[in-house]
């Protein structure tokens, strides 16, 4: 550590000095690396946005039904399902929308009774109901209907499958392509189900 050798006339560098050179030098590349990959990303994420932007059917949903009597009624009272979607201001972006729903399976847990159904053409299905929250002790079943729709949806205000009533409404959850009574938007889609009093299954 006490070496030092002349490199020039009237120039001495020890050691020292030429870790501390190298440390500078290793930031600034550093830098200069991390200030080039944000510049690209920011150009990325421009594109993309202008993109959504650009796209007139890109927030506007359309359902595809047989206009039976039963559609209708069920359109008439869920009018979020033909209004145009609005982003949510902090998060535009398509991909990130996908990794936060991806990272929504890990906000809440729900213990599931799976019961295996035969089909007649040899398949098989598997229905998961909602048993309770786990890790959270049960809460009563809703007395109201008005105090079932003000309930918040959280883990704390489900009740458990074997509280309620045996007329109690059931609600169907069907996955997306590739989901699961296991993924986070279908756990939360079955836990606002459960906060209202209802008997909650998954069909896989």
């Amino acid at each position: 550590a006490g070496q030092s050798r002349r490199l020039g006339r009237g120039s001495i560098f020890t050691s020292k000095d030429v870790r501390r050179q190298t440390v500078v030098i290793a930031k600034k590349a550093f830098s200069s690396v991390a200030s080039v990959g944000l510049g690209l990303g920011y150009l990325a994420y421009l594109r993309v946005r202008h993109r959504e932007q650009n796209d007139p059917n890109s927030c506007t949903p359309f359902v595809v039904h047989g206009g039976k009597a039963l559609t209708r009624e069920l359109l008439s009272r869920c009018p979020s399902l033909q209004r145009e979607y609005e982003l949510p201001k902090w998060c535009t972006n398509t991909h990130a929308q996908t990794l936060i729903g991806y990272g929504r399976m890990f906000t809440i847990f729900l213990e599931y009774d799976r019961q295996l159904v035969r089909c007649a053409d040899g398949g098989q299905v598997g229905l998961d109901w909602l048993v309770k929250a786990r890790f959270t002790p049960p809460a009563r079943p809703p007395s109201t209907p008005e105090e079932a729709a003000n309930r918040a949806v959280v883990p704390h205000n489900i009740p458990a499958a074997c509280d309620l009533p045996d007329d109690a409404p059931v609600f169907i959850m069907l996955h997306g392509i590739n989901g699961g009574s296991h993924e986070g938007p279908s756990k939360w889609a079955v836990a606002t189900g459960a906060v209202r009093g209802w008997r909650c299954v998954a069909l896989n």
